[in-house]
């Protein structure tokens, strides 16, 4: 019998506390936790700031007049699984009023329901889970299990392709072998993995170049020595 008023008192707590969460007045619903009674939005829940409000009777978000500034932060729920997490600022001291389509362009944040993750961006990109609209700084970036990093470049059995059949390539196709050209970069972008590794294997190939031209001169250097010497014995 304990048990179960126990039970019931944790129940009533709970309602205490979700009906604290939310609050509507006339034709409006504000902060807190929202239940809309209009589901046309298609929400499920929504969570929003005291300076935002959505009117049931227009379908319109509303952003309420406020003496310093008229700004705003909103997580939208939807009834698709989809999260926003949607923010306004520096937007006057007047009232001013949404539709849906406007209000979510404020999204700043926004999980997919599938997990994928769209910073800036509504539209997080297929096949990968986190999606940025805009630049990122950190102060670090590490990229794991990198397949065939190209230390196989100095391996015997590694054919290294002679240089004038890389010229030959560069005067027909505008770049090296192997590296991708602009028009496709301006397309699709690079994979930073990918291409680390193909700058490594270019340097790794240059310097195997290098080698081979010391390896030459060398032999030039001693080659003239000689010829220096036979021209010296027949001077004299």
């Amino acid at each position: 019998m304990k048990k179960i008023l126990a039970v019931i008192s944790l129940i009533a707590l709970f309602q205490e506390s979700a009906q604290a969460q939310y609050g509507t007045y006339g034709e409006y619903a504000s902060a807190k936790i929202q239940f809309p009674a209009d589901a046309s939005n298609g929400y499920a829940r929504a969570l929003f700031s005291g300076q935002i409000l959505w009117n049931f009777n227009t379908d319109r978000w509303v952003f309420t007049r406020n003496a310093a500034n008229n700004d705003g932060a909103a997580m939208l729920v939807e009834g698709n699984g989809h999260i926003s997490f949607i923010s306004f600022a520096g937007m006057g001291n007047s009232s001013r009023t949404m539709n849906d389509a406007e209000f979510k362009a404020g999204t700043k944040l926004y999980i997919n329901n599938d997990g994928r993750v769209g910073i800036g961006t509504r539209s997080p990109s297929l096949g990968y889970l986190l999606s940025v609209s805009g630049k990122i700084i950190s102060e670090g970036v590490r990229v794991n299990a990198v397949a065939n990093w190209p230390d196989y470049v100095f391996l015997p059995t590694y054919k290294l392709r002679p240089l004038s059949e890389v010229e030959l390539y560069i005067k027909q196709h505008k770049h090296l072998p192997e590296v991708p050209a602009a028009a496709e970069v301006a397309k699709d972008g690079i994979d930073l993995a990918e291409m680390n590794a193909t700058l490594l294997k270019k340097v790794e190939e240059l310097t195997l170049y290098l080698i081979e031209q010391d390896k030459q001169l060398k032999k030039q250097n001693e080659t003239i020595k000689e010829l220096q010497k036979e021209v010296e014995a027949l001077q004299k």
